[in-house]
């Protein structure tokens, strides 16, 4: 009897822990590298120090086409990602530029 109640024990301790760590996982989780959430959360200077980064591997990778590709398509991303900051400050123009008049166009009319 001594062993059963002491093995229960020790799963129920195993269960607890497990589930602890699920937790803590879940509420500490931080986004994968290169994803659009990692990029959204990241400020604009650490933005440009990583786009540098893989600018520079990308550079570096004459040989491997399949790396270089794969190297590119996170170049276009961090892109993108600049892209949709700039535009969505009104503080300026940024090409291109859709307003309610069509494009290139000035509300002046």
């Amino acid at each position: 009897m001594k062993k059963s109640t002491g093995r229960i024990i020790a799963g129920l301790c195993a269960i607890a822990v497990t589930g602890f760590e699920i937790i803590k996982y879940l509420n500490g989780r931080e986004y994968p590298k290169y994803s659009n959430e990692w990029m959204e959360s990241l400020s604009d200077s650490e933005l440009d120090t990583e786009r540098e980064e893989i600018r520079k591997a990308w550079c570096s990778e004459p040989k491997d086409i399949s790396r270089a590709i794969e190297l590119e398509s996170i170049l276009d991303q961090f892109d993108r990602e600049i892209h949709k900051r700039k535009s969505s400050d009104s503080s300026g123009y940024v090409f291109p530029r859709h307003t309610e008049h069509g494009w290139y166009l000035s509300g002046d009319d």
